[in-house]
């Protein structure tokens, strides 16, 4: 007896290079997405050419190489990536913030620290809903 596949899962990317924050973002999103953390945004820009993600979580104050900006930007100007939903996860949680960032193209934005793990799986979610 033939069973059905299963429907291919999602891949999630994380850009982030604290590594617990890293660590937190994948196991609350691994039970849902296949997920594959970056530590720098130059390395997940060339992985993405090859396979791009669903959905993409983004550190803005990433310390070596491109800020997380610089990689949302390159992403919004590539063919292929400029349509995939980006996340901002940042420790920049003051007021209007929000609003700047989906000024810069983001489509969405978490404060870290996240309040629960299921946090960041609601607003995955909830972006991939929109699109």
């Amino acid at each position: 007896m033939n069973t059905p596949a299963s429907p291919p899962r999602l891949r999630a990317a994380i850009i982030e290079d604290d590594a617990d924050s890293a660590l937190l973002a994948v196991s609350s999103l691994s039970a849902d997405f296949d997920v594959t953390a970056y530590t720098r945004g130059e390395d997940a820009l060339a992985a993405f050419t090859h396979l791009p993600p669903a959905v993409v979580v983004l550190d803005i104050g990433l310390r070596r190489g491109m800020d997380g900006v610089q990689v949302l930007r390159t992403m919004r100007e590539t063919p292929g990536l400029a349509a995939i939903p980006v996340l901002a996860l940042t420790a920049y949680a003051s007021e209007g913030m929000r609003a700047r960032f989906v000024e810069l193209g983001f489509d969405g934005y978490l404060a870290k620290p996240l309040q629960t793990p299921e946090q960041l799986l609601h607003a995955v979610q909830g972006l991939l809903k929109t699109r």
